[in-house]
C-alpha cells in the first residue's frame, strides 16, 4: 500500500507528522506494509514547482487512487 502525505502549511507542518507516527504504529501491529510518499503542496509546493497545488502532486495522488482503487474521485 502507498499512501501519500501531504504536511500544508501552518498546523499541518505540526500535526502530520504525529499522525503519520500514528498510522505507522498501527501499521505495524497489524503488520501492513506501507509506502509512505511526502508530496509537496502549499508553501513547499510553490517554493518547489511554483504552484500551491504542483501537477507533480496531482498526478501523484490520481496514480494513487486508482492503485488502490478508492470508492471516491479526485
Amino acid at each position: 500500500m502507498r499512501i501519500g502525505i501531504l504536511l500544508g502549511d501552518d498546523i499541518g507542518l505540526e500535526v502530520v507528522p504525529e499522525c503519520v507516527k500514528v498510522m505507522k504504529a498501527a501499521a505495524a501491529r497489524e503488520r501492513l506494509e506501507i509506502e509512505w510518499q511526502p508530496l509537496p503542496i502549499g508553501k513547499r509546493g510553490h517554493e518547489e514547482h511554483g504552484n500551491t497545488l504542483p501537477a507533480v502532486t496531482e498526478q501523484s495522488l490520481r496514480a494513487l487512487a486508482d492503485r488502490q482503487r478508492l470508492p471516491f474521485d479526485l
